[in-house]
């Protein structure tokens, strides 16, 4: 061996195979292809280039996550509901649904923009309302506060203190199980500050003196004096709001009133009470969720659907028992979605089949508000032979005839809904089902949070309307216009509006839908009269002297 043979050997690497002198060297392209060769000794691994291919691929994943994060805030509502449809997520937040089945519960939500010039032609204006009001959030009664203890009473004997993973249930470790400081059946400070606050309300929206009446329970009248403080400026103030109602009513089986009806005999002596039977064939699907908490829990004597039904009150109570609103209560948290809409429907359906259309009772016991209502808007006393007290309602310092006033009259749930059941408004195409809920809850037209929550409040408009309103474009047609509308004499047209909660309610039958101006919400006064012929001429009191078990 030559010496710059071994001295290219010893330059050699440790372990790289020596090339003999003989072999022919390799050709560039031949060489290139074989270092190429995976596994080939000494071979150069390729530099890989980034994967450029897939990058629009995880910018579009990451924006689309990014969206699908948004898509629900954080309280669990959507904001996108066409993304939360296609994945497959609810479109609603927590509160939504709380506030829709906690039913009379619920704190008050105006659900549209309100009366007055709000949504009237021009050449309209309002020159009577009646005002159908709520008493403001309260405590539960006495009778309910019973049974919610005994609930509660479960609740704080129960073999689990803290259940793990499930933070929802937490707060029970220092909940108020004795309802310290509630006062059974009376407003709540915050039910104070609502009704003050409606008050303020009307006072601006209508430029018309008050005339108030109220029935004589103790929330309903405290309600009412609330409220005209606020209609006339007067300071909020908690110890006591100083100025009363012009009419109280006393309540009472022996009473005739319109405000708070108990003197249908045949009603009363229902046993069982109407709707019961229907709420306890909805309530039987709240048996699992008796069951999932009894597991949970371990309440000693454990929970039966019936109980559910009270922890889902608890939400409504606990929610207003706060002096100011704060926020939805930890309670409303210990019942699922599914488990809500249960509750919502079951209350529904007992009040819907007690005094609603489903009942036997309910429409009689509201005929004698509408006529005091069609006496108003006709400025004269009312003729009925049902709830009303004639010798109140012939009196002009009790009952004045109509004129141009705001009239509001202070009242209790049952009565709402009776009297909503003689309008003929939100009637039910077919009777509610008992056996099961409707496939998608958003849809339900009878929802008693939206009829009668803490604070409920119903308006009835008389609106005079020039008689040159277009009926197209609710607008006042010009001077050549008005000299080819053959027939006007001047006069103003008379309309009747109805609000649900600041919203325009329509009144089901065929003279309002059909009438001039119905676009607007607006039912010519004789057509409205016509609507209402039931409670004027067939509504038969003596049904609630046949005492009967049904």
């Amino acid at each position: 061996m030559s010496a710059s043979s071994s001295r290219s050997a010893s330059r050699a690497r440790p372990g790289t195979p020596q090339r003999s002198e003989s072999a022919p060297l390799l050709t560039p392209s031949r060489a290139s292809s074989r270092s190429s060769r995976p596994g080939t000794p000494g071979a150069r691994k390729p530099r890989r280039a980034p994967p450029v291919q897939f990058l629009p691929a995880v910018v579009t994943l990451v924006l689309f996550a990014a969206i699908a994060l948004a898509a629900w805030n954080l309280s669990g509502g959507c904001s996108l509901p066409w993304l939360c449809d296609a994945l497959g997520g609810p479109r609603e937040s927590f509160e939504a649904v709380w506030w829709r089945n906690t039913g009379p519960y619920a704190a008050y939500r105006a659900l549209g923009h309100g009366g007055g010039a709000r949504g009237l032609p021009e050449g309209c204006v309002v020159d009577q309302v009646s005002v159908l009001h709520r008493h403001t959030g309260r405590y539960p009664t006495p009778h309910a506060a019973a049974h919610l203890k005994a609930t509660l009473a479960k609740l704080a004997d129960r073999a689990v203190r803290v259940p793990t993973n499930h933070q929802e249930l937490h707060f029970l470790h220092s909940a108020d199980f004795e309802l310290a400081d509630w006062v059974a059946g009376e407003l709540t400070d915050q039910g104070r500050r609502a009704a003050w606050d409606s008050g303020k309300v009307y006072a601006g929206r209508y430029s018309l003196e008050p005339f108030v009446r109220s029935s004589g329970g103790g929330r309903v009248v405290e309600t009412a004096r609330f409220f005209l403080d606020g209609f006339y400026g007067r300071d909020f103030n908690l110890s006591g709001a100083v100025l009363a109602p012009d009419v109280v009513i006393p309540e009472g089986e022996r009473v005739n009133s319109t405000l708070s009806v108990h003197s249908c005999a045949a009603f009363e002596a229902l046993d069982p009470p109407a709707g019961s039977r229907e709420r306890a064939a909805v309530a039987k699907l709240l048996q699992p969720t008796a069951d999932r908490l009894n597991r949970l829990l371990g309440p000693r004597p454990p929970l039966d659907p019936d109980d559910v039904r009270r922890i889902a009150d608890m939400c409504g109570y606990d929610t207003t028992a706060r002096e100011t609103w704060s926020g939805w209560s930890r309670w409303c948290k210990v019942l699922s979605r599914d488990e809500w809409e249960i509750v919502g429907y079951g209350a529904d359906v007992e009040r819907w089949y007690r005094v609603g259309e489903g009942g036997r009772f309910g429409k009689t016991m509201g005929a004698g508000y509408v006529n005091e209502l069609l006496a108003r808007l006709q400025d004269t006393h009312p003729t009925d032979h049902t709830t009303t007290n004639r010798t109140l309602d012939a009196d002009p310092a009790t009952f004045p005839p109509g004129g141009k006033r705001v009239f509001v009259d202070f009242t209790h749930d049952n009565e709402m809904i009776e009297i909503l059941t003689a309008l003929g408004i939100r009637k039910m195409r077919r009777k509610l089902p008992t056996s099961e809920l409707p496939d998608d809850p958003t849809t339900r037209r009878w929802v008693l949070s939206e009829l009668i929550p803490f604070g409920a409040r119903w308006a009835f408009e008389r609106v005079t309307c020039d008689p040159y309103v277009d009926v197209g474009t609710g607008r006042l047609g010009t001077p050549a216009a008005r000299a080819l509308r053959a027939g006007d004499d001047g006069r103003r047209s008379t309309f009747v509006r109805a609000l649900i909660n600041d919203r325009p309610a329509r009144i089901d039958h065929m003279a309002c839908r059909s009438s001039p101006l119905a676009q607007y919400h607006l039912c010519d006064l004789d057509s409205f009269i016509e609507s209402q012929e039931w409670s004027v001429a067939h509504a038969d009191w003596h049904e609630c002297s046949r005492v009967k078990k049904v």
